[in-house]
């Protein structure tokens, strides 16, 4: 059978002086959530660091909206890491949502 990774890596959000400007200021992203069709095999973590697989998202393909924790302290523009392993079924991914800290 063959398959490949499908990696999709989501860039640090700053929407400069729009929303009171992040720059400067510490983000550590500590929660997330996905929503995917059909999906299963799916791991999350920040670029540069360990990815963990979503639990409910590790046997057969699920279709809803699906929150997991991120285990990182990296905090200088975090960016969101989205890994499905493609040997195991379609990867339809329908949007992402991240939660942040912020410090000064």
């Amino acid at each position: 059978m063959y398959g490949y990774d499908c990696i999709a890596r989501l860039p640090p959000i700053d929407t400069g002086d729009a929303f009171n400007n992040l720059s400067g200021k510490k983000a550590r992203i500590f929660k997330g959530s996905i929503k995917v069709i059909n999906t299963s095999y799916v791991e999350v973590g920040v670029h540069g660091e360990e990815m963990h697989p979503i639990e409910e998202l590790s046997g057969s393909p699920q279709t809803g909206e699906f929150t997991f924790p991120i285990f990182s302290d990296s905090q200088h523009l975090p960016e969101l890491v989205i890994k499905h392993k493609g040997e195991c079924s379609h990867f339809h991914l329908t949007s992402v949502t991240t939660h942040i800290n912020l410090e000064d």
